[in-house]
């Protein structure tokens, strides 16, 4: 996303003005980021990147990605597209998605999933030493979630 474009300035500025207004972040901290691969997650971990070397506050970021099981190579070029951008990813790989979808689970697979999905992303954040955990959500996932 080039920093001259319209949704960058929007975007940027947003993110500083909640980071700012709700004391987000504070110097030393250890922020795991919850990369699911998705364009909020990706934007939310290269905006608090590009503003490291500019504000007042030193803080270290953790992208963490809980790959679901499901196969395919969607964790590897996660991690390999991080690693071009100087990001060290993390990968838990896990069985959580095939298991919330097995017959054992026929009830609500999605819920089962992302429970056990943020789950794990508390516990890798933990042990990495992380104190905040970031996640690329929107107003737009939440009513998704809800329905």
């Amino acid at each position: 996303m080039p920093k001259s474009s319209n949704i960058f300035k929007i975007l940027n500025r947003s993110m500083g003005k909640a980071l700012h207004a709700y004391d987000m972040i504070a110097d030393d901290d250890r922020i795991a980021v919850g990369l699911s691969g998705g364009k909020d997650s990706w934007a939310l971990l290269w905006l608090l990147t590009e503003r490291q070397p500019r504000v007042p506050v030193n803080y270290s970021l953790f992208p963490i990605h809980v790959d679901l099981g499901f196969g395919g190579d969607g964790a590897v070029r996660i991690e390999r597209y991080g690693r071009q951008m100087g990001w060290p990813v993390r990968i838990e790989f896990t069985d959580f998605g095939r298991v919330a979808h097995s017959d054992v689970n026929r009830e609500n697979p999605c819920f089962l999933c992302a429970r056990r999905r943020r789950q794990r992303l508390f516990e890798t954040a933990e042990a990495l030493g992380c104190n905040k955990v970031a996640l690329g959500h929107n107003k737009d996932d939440i009513i998704e979630t809800f329905f």
